[in-house]
């Protein structure tokens, strides 16, 4: 944190390599900073980024300040575009409840995002997003959906123990749900 409290850099484990990595973001945005501060438009626009990815913004706020940004590198566009999906996606997870209807409606938004190619990138998000991806297509018999969003998971959370049972009951949903389109 900075002396205003402000998070600067977060690590990204409990490595050396990880600490080190974290006092390299941490070095670049107080140089970032004391750029933008004197009237250095591109390090204003690498700052607004940066402070979005710590999340240092409100939702509203962080949507506000990168819809404001122009003329972005290739990269730079990259890396908003996935900021605002992020944004939309907590949204939209803010609105479900245990109310299944909340719930597929949620996971209908997030499968249109999907077709459109805007998949969140934070693991929150992410998991939210499948899952939910998982339940609607469920109820909408959508074995190629649920089958990608099944398949993103398992890349993603695989690996953790705690994911394993979920998983495997998801994997046996996903041969009844083909085992029915079948039988059309």
């Amino acid at each position: 944190m900075d002396q205003n409290g402000d998070v600067v850099a977060k690590p990204g484990g409990r490595t050396v390599e990880a600490f080190e990595a974290a006092d390299r973001q941490a070095r670049r945005y107080i140089d970032l900073k004391k750029k933008a501060d004197a009237g250095d438009e591109a390090a204003r626009k690498e700052l607004t980024i940066l402070s979005a990815e710590l999340g240092q913004f409100t939702a509203q706020e962080g949507r506000a300040r990168l819809q404001e940004l122009t003329d972005l590198s290739p990269a730079q566009q990259k890396t908003v575009d996935a900021l605002l999906t992020g944004y939309e996606v907590r949204a939209i997870l803010s609105t479900v409840t245990e109310e299944k209807s909340t719930q597929l409606e949620a996971g209908g938004k997030f499968l249109e995002m999907k077709k459109a190619g805007r998949i969140p990138g934070g693991e929150e998000e992410l998991q939210g997003f499948w899952i939910l991806i998982l339940d609607y297509a469920e109820s909408e018999k959508d074995a190629t959906s649920f089958e990608e969003a099944l398949d993103a998971l398992k890349a993603k959370f695989g690996r953790h123990p705690a994911a394993k049972k979920f998983l495997e009951e998801k994997t046996k949903v996903l041969e009844r749900l083909k085992a029915e389109g079948k039988e059309k």
